[in-house]
């Protein structure tokens, strides 16, 4: 239910208020080395988590992120991740609270069912099969930048035609379990 709440807040782009609030993670990739490993966030929705200013954030664990080395591309901030599973916790100038967080499973974790959906490298299309899973699905450049959503995954066997440039892409969808599945792939192109 967590995962449907996440994807219906990537949907709506609503507003964040004073209070407690969630903010979307797009997708995040566990550290192999030292800090390497990255939370890709909305930055709209952090943006209005830390104003007005001054604003304070922190990471629960201590150290499991950091803030050196973060940035923006589109509407995706990019942080550094240390360790997993991490928390950001921010609180703005009128008290308002947000949080962001990863767990220790789930991130970048491509469905080795066989039953998912996948982008072909040659093509670029999405291809999809029975037993796929039930959505919502979002697509991203490695920037962050969103370029393809469904709001459910198509019945049976499909091919959609997507018209990707080569490039390196992440996919995310929510399987029939209602888990986050999300997976890397290179389009070559013909």
């Amino acid at each position: 239910m967590k995962v449907l709440l996440s994807f219906f807040l990537l949907l709506s782009g609503s507003l964040l208020i004073k209070g407690q609030n969630s903010i979307t993670v797009w997708y995040s990739m566990g550290p192999t080395s030292g800090c390497n490993g990255v939370m890709a966030i909305s930055n709209t929705q952090y943006q209005a988590c830390i104003n007005p200013p001054p604003a304070t954030y922190n990471f629960n664990p201590p150290g499991c992120g950091t803030m050196t080395g973060s940035y923006i591309a589109g509407d995706t901030f990019f942080i550094p991740l240390c360790q997993l599973p991490c928390t950001l916790y921010t609180i703005n100038g009128n008290g308002g609270s947000c949080t962001a967080g990863v767990g220790t499973v789930g991130q970048i974790s491509p469905d080795v069912s066989g039953k998912g959906p996948y982008l072909d490298p040659f093509t670029g299309n999405l291809v999809t099969s029975s037993g796929a899973g039930s959505g919502p699905l979002a697509i991203f450049r490695i920037s962050g930048e969103r370029v393809f959503f469904l709001p459910s995954l198509p019945g049976g066997s499909t091919q959609i035609n997507t018209g990707f440039p080569p490039g390196i892409y992440i996919l995310s969808y929510v399987n029939e379990r209602q888990e986050l599945v999300t997976g890397k792939y290179l389009v070559l192109g013909q």
